[in-house]
Formats: structure tokens, sequence, C-alpha cells
């Protein structure tokens, strides 16, 4: 076996990465265009949890006001309005439990994981 007669392996697998990183590529730039059409002008989405499948709870920033709203497969509920400065009190408010505060408050059978609300 000569160097000739691996020549078309090796280009050939050359050939497959470079495909490979190519279409990593393209995805990667679609993808981040993708994530800035979720965001509007006005609008904008702080934070969302899935409850479920087909059931989310969303944070939407609009002016001054955030509002929690509840999204099924068949509805969008108004929860909640709120200011801005209502929330960011509520962030300086609610410490972070530590592990260690959380299982002994599990262990212990509380329900608030040993933090006092």
């Amino acid at each position: 076996m000569t160097f000739e007669d691996f020549l078309p392996l090796i280009l050939g697998l050359f050939i497959i990465c470079a495909m490979l990183l190519g279409f990593y590529w393209l995805l990667k730039k679609f993808a981040g265009k993708t994530n800035r059409f979720s965001n509007g002008k006005y609008v904008r989405i702080i934070d969302r949890i899935a409850l479920t499948q087909d059931k989310q709870i969303q944070l939407v920033e609009i002016g001054d006001f955030i509002i929690v709203i509840g999204i099924s497969a068949t509805s969008i509920t108004l929860l909640s309005k709120i200011k801005k400065d209502q929330l960011k009190l509520l962030e300086q408010e609610t410490p972070a439990a530590s592990f260690r505060d959380v299982l002994s408050g599990f262990l212990t059978g509380s329900k608030d994981g040993g933090r006092k609300l």
C-alpha cells in the first residue's frame, strides 16, 4: 500500500469534515437570528418556566410593567401585572438558599426548604 492508495480516503474524510463544519456554522448563524426575533422592540420575555409539556409561565416586560402570563396549548391567561420596581425589590428581598438549608428543610419536612419567607 502506498500513499496514493490512501489519498482518496484522506480527501474524502477532509471533505466530510469540511461539510460538517460548514453545517455547524450555518446552524449557529441562523439560530442566533431566531433568538433575536423572540424579543421585540417594545416587548421582551424576561423569564419562562415550563410546567408541563404544553403549559408554561412567562414574565413579559412591556414598558414599565412586568406581566405574568400562563400559556397553554389553547389559551393565554393574565396572572398578574406588576411594576418593574416591585420585581427588583423582590429579587433583593429573596435570599438564595444554600443546598444545606434546602436539604435540611426537606429532611425535616418543611415545605419552604428551611427558609423564612
